[in-house]
């Protein structure tokens, strides 16, 4: 209901999230260096459990959550990340797991403001392998993507063409 209401007055709601679990209330902010870092409310299947940030100093994600939800949280970067690292065990884990929600959610804002132009679809790529940052592109077609990617050398990971794709499983 909520995403309806929110679409009928033009505005974006969505809500990323890999296996129910989401940062909500994300807040960007600067490290130590300047770099670009993220905090907000940690969500699971809808239900406020907790708080992550990013450490100012780069060392580990502080994710202040109980501990049943903490082994919920490491059980779900294990299952999910063995099948997008399958070969790099040591990815496996709940600092991975929310960089990939962040980035996810960023993607989905990004995807919010490309459907207010005739890009209705949102590519995000990389560049050999999945170790590479990535890069978002918008088109206005799912082919130009795939040409953007030939183009550039670089492989097509995923397309976004509505809200429902941000949540993945």
């Amino acid at each position: 209901y909520t995403n309806r209401v929110a679409l009928l007055k033009g505005v974006f709601m969505i809500r990323a999230s890999i296996r129910g679990l989401e940062i909500r209330n994300m807040k960007r902010f600067l490290g130590h260096e300047q770099e670009e870092l993220y905090q907000g409310n940690i969500y699971y299947k809808g239900k406020r459990i907790g708080w992550y940030s990013d450490d100012a100093w780069g060392g580990c994600s502080i994710i202040d959550v109980e501990k049943a939800h903490r082994e919920i949280i490491e059980n779900i970067a294990k299952v999910y990340l063995a099948k997008k690292y399958p070969k790099h065990e040591f990815l496996w884990s709940a600092d991975i797991l929310f960089s990939e929600i962040i980035e996810l959610t960023i993607n989905a804002k990004f995807f919010e403001k490309q459907q207010k132009t005739d890009n209705k679809y949102v590519g995000e790529f990389s560049e050999r392998g999945r170790f590479a940052s990535g890069r978002v592109v918008a088109s206005n077609t799912p082919k130009a993507l795939e040409q953007y990617a030939k183009a550039n050398n670089l492989t097509l990971e995923r397309v976004f063409s509505e809200p429902k794709d941000f949540q993945l499983v």
